[in-house]
């Protein structure tokens, strides 16, 4: 039956199956995937900056959620003590974003929980079919994030 499956059913099904796992083991934190996901996407760009400031657009461009999306993410972040915004020192317009000490101590855990779902919901592959999946997802996004910069 699942072979008959149109593929995009089996993506949603796979997407909202991780979704739904990082949800409940997140929530101890009070956080959901999504926000789980922007705060390993901020410690990747403040690891990427070496101390320059990250901004609200770095993090929308990474995570390819629109400003809207995103700004909502933020405040809920930062209401719940993950992360401090204040104004760009380079551009007024724009908000400087950083971890706090609450969001680096957890990044380990929300790292590990990922790649404990990941295995989970590959238990039927092997190490090596697992790296191919991620090398092949991985081509796919940047794929997707070149053809969202030819919009823009």
């Amino acid at each position: 039956m699942r072979e008959d499956m149109p593929v995009g059913v089996k993506f949603s099904i796979v997407c909202r199956a991780f979704k739904s796992r990082i949800d409940d083991l997140m929530r101890e934190h009070g956080l959901t995937s999504v926000q789980a996901g922007v705060l390993g996407a901020l410690y990747k760009c403040e690891w990427d900056a070496d101390g320059e400031e990250v901004n609200q657009k770095d993090l929308e461009q990474a995570m390819g959620l629109t400003h809207q999306t995103m700004t909502e993410i933020v405040k809920k972040l930062e209401a719940n003590g993950f992360i401090e915004c204040s104004k760009s020192s380079k551009d007024k317009r724009s908000k400087s974003i950083r971890s706090t000490q609450k969001a680096r101590r957890i990044h380990k855990e929300v790292e590990e929980t990922d790649n404990m779902v990941l295995k989970e919901m590959c238990g039927g592959l092997s190490d090596k079919k697992r790296e191919e999946l991620i090398s092949m997802l991985d081509v796919m996004l940047e794929y997707i994030f070149e053809e969202g910069r030819k919009d823009q």
